[in-house]
């Protein structure tokens, strides 16, 4: 186990619950000894951005709620489309994010558990926009646009 690995350690998958949820959903918890600001600041960041496509990802949902209230099809394209944008955004933001912990050999051993974390918040991310077109295709031929 590497000084790294044994300082960083993934305790336990929760489940938790904040007043933006409707279901519960897992939260990784991460836990460090020894911890200075330059251990924090990447999962800090890495941490941030993951929040910040969670509350896109609300903002999806929400407009597919009032799409079935009002039937505005396009308050709801415009949703998705900046939707989109903040997406692209914080994809890009994650990038050298990736990269230093691809080039540092003290994050090997957490690598791959990041990297599932951000494949599973992409498959997520594709249901939901699949998800998002289907609802928006169907009201468009139900109601007309």
């Amino acid at each position: 186990m590497s000084h790294l690995e044994q300082q960083l350690e993934v305790r336990r998958a929760v489940t938790k619950i904040s007043h933006l949820d409707l279901v519960d959903r897992p939260v990784i918890v991460l836990e460090k000894t020894n911890a200075v600001p330059e251990h924090n600041q990447y999962f800090q960041q890495f941490q941030n951005i993951m929040n910040r496509g969670i509350v896109v990802h609300n903002k999806i949902k929400a407009s597919l709620r009032d799409l079935s209230r009002t039937r505005d099809v396009q308050a709801c394209k415009a949703a998705r489309k900046a939707a989109d944008n903040s997406l692209k955004d914080l994809s890009k933001e994650l990038k050298p994010l990736l990269s230093f912990l691809q080039s540092s050999p003290q994050a090997v051993q957490i690598l791959s558990k990041v990297e599932e974390l951000v494949a599973k918040e992409k498959e997520l991310q594709e249901k939901l926009m699949l998800k998002h077109s289907t609802v928006v295709d169907c009201y468009e031929k139900k109601f007309g646009g």
